[in-house]
């Protein structure tokens, strides 16, 4: 496969991932009756995140350095285990009697979680950093993609509120990665491929 080709194909995914996150995010909240369609979109923006992920390090790899191949193992295994967690959420938990649910978080559920949610954070943080290093894409999305995944991150702790600025905070950074894929639209470098 031509790697314009690969790049077109990663941005396309992360614009899907992009808008599936903020779609799911905006359908999913105390206000409106419960979505399957939310689930469903909610389940598979994270796994279309990977392939967008993939795509925007191979983008920048060679500006990114060490550093950007450090974030981008760490970012896309926490990634891969979200996934995981977003599925059980969304197709298990919410299903299961409430007391079920709270003995399964008395046990090693909780720190589980918790453990995936801290190793997406920190590979989140490494390859923001190294993305805002490399300069290949617009730093604003990089904030957003840090900022939004942070609140993510911490939604146990947070208001609703701002748990949903936040991941539409991701999902806007998500699309914005997206679209440069998928446009070919490099600051300051020559484009690949």
């Amino acid at each position: 496969m031509a790697p314009a080709t690969l790049f077109r194909l990663s941005g396309l995914a992360g614009i899907l991932s992009g808008l599936f996150t903020i779609v799911a995010t905006l359908l999913i909240n105390p206000f409106l009756p419960y979505s399957p369609a939310a689930d469903a979109v909610g389940t598979v923006a994270p796994v279309l995140g990977l392939f967008v992920l993939a795509g925007a390090y191979l983008w920048q790899r060679e500006e990114s350095g060490r550093l950007g191949g450090i974030g981008y193992v760490v970012n896309a295994f926490g990634l891969a285990l979200i996934v995981g967690v977003e599925f059980s959420t969304n197709y298990i938990l919410a299903f299961l009697d409430a007391g079920v649910v709270k003995e399964l978080f008395a046990g090693p559920t909780r720190p589980a979680f918790l453990a995936i949610g801290v190793v997406f954070l920190v590979g989140v943080v490494i390859f923001t950093i190294a993305t805002i290093r490399a300069g290949v894409f617009p730093r604003p999305a990089a904030v957003l993609y840090v900022v939004g995944f942070a609140l993510f991150t911490f939604s146990r702790f947070l208001p609703d509120v701002i748990v949903t600025i936040g991941q539409t905070m991701a999902g806007a950074a998500i699309l914005w990665f997206g679209l440069t894929l998928w446009t070919g639209s490099r600051k300051g470098v020559a484009s690949p491929g």
